[in-house]
C-alpha cells in the first residue's frame, strides 16, 4: 500500500495529549511523530471522538491523569 503526500491519518487522543503533557513520558516523542508527520506531508486530524474525549481528559485534575 503506497500512501500519497497530503493523505489524511486520524489520531488518537493519546497523541494528543501526550504531546500537549511535558511530564508525559513520551512528550517529545509525541511531538516528534506530529511533526514528522507534517514534513511527510500527511495531515493528522482527530474525530470528533477525539476532540471530546480530549476535553474531558483537559478539565480532569491532575491527580486524576487529566491536564487540570
Amino acid at each position: 500500500m503506497t500512501t500519497m503526500v497530503g493523505e489524511i491519518l486520524f489520531s488518537v487522543t493519546n497523541i494528543q495529549l501526550t504531546a500537549t503533557d511535558p511530564s508525559r513520558p513520551l512528550h517529545r516523542l509525541a511531538i516528534q511523530l506530529l511533526e514528522e508527520a507534517a514534513v511527510c506531508g500527511f495531515d493528522l486530524t482527530p474525530s470528533g471522538q477525539v476532540i471530546r474525549e480530549y476535553l474531558v481528559v483537559s478539565e480532569r485534575p491532575v491527580e486524576a491523569n487529566g491536564l487540570g
